[in-house]
């Protein structure tokens, strides 16, 4: 059976035994570093949309949140495992496979990109699919928070306001 999304897409819940791409993903990284010379230390995670989603899914998974260097999201599907009432600026930021974000370090470099626009994975997040999305403020936010910085940042204002760019942490380099 084809599979058309990656762990941690509702589509993934419940009745198919099949998605288990955490440990594609591990196995994966076992054979290139086995079998090419990289750099284990500099290895980057990053994806598109549902992909995104499951870079947010790697980053709180305990073994392979230490595996990447850097997690990098855009318009990312965010979702979490909360059904029914979805309060999108302070739902759990977990994910469907993990109930709790449990990353194996707090000093994890996480870049995220979305447009206020976006049709699907919408900014301001809200109930999608029967599950909840956060806002991105919010999911942001915790994973600031998650890595011991500040939940307040530095707002800048960026190509004559059509961009705004949230830094956590600055102070701390």
């Amino acid at each position: 059976m084809e599979q058309q999304q990656w762990q941690g897409d509702p589509a993934t819940v419940g009745t198919n035994p099949y998605y288990d791409d955490l440990a594609f993903t591990s196995d994966l990284l076992d054979y290139i570093s086995n079998n090419y010379c990289i750099d284990t230390s500099r290895m980057l995670a990053t994806g598109f949309s549902n992909g995104g989603g499951f870079v947010g899914t790697l980053a709180c998974d305990p073994t392979l949140s230490q595996r990447f260097s850097t997690f990098s999201v855009n318009s990312g599907a965010e979702y979490t495992n909360t059904t029914g009432t979805c309060n999108p600026t302070s739902v759990l930021t977990n994910t469907i496979v993990q109930p709790i974000c449990s990353p194996s370090r707090s000093n994890l470099p996480m870049i995220e990109f979305h447009g206020d626009t976006d049709g699907t994975i919408p900014y301001t997040g809200g109930a999608r699919r029967g599950y909840c999305l956060p806002t991105v403020p919010h999911w942001v936010t915790d994973w600031a928070t998650r890595d011991g910085l500040s939940a307040s940042n530095i707002t800048t204002s960026l190509a004559s306001g059509k961009v705004t760019k949230y830094e956590f942490g600055a102070s701390q380099g």
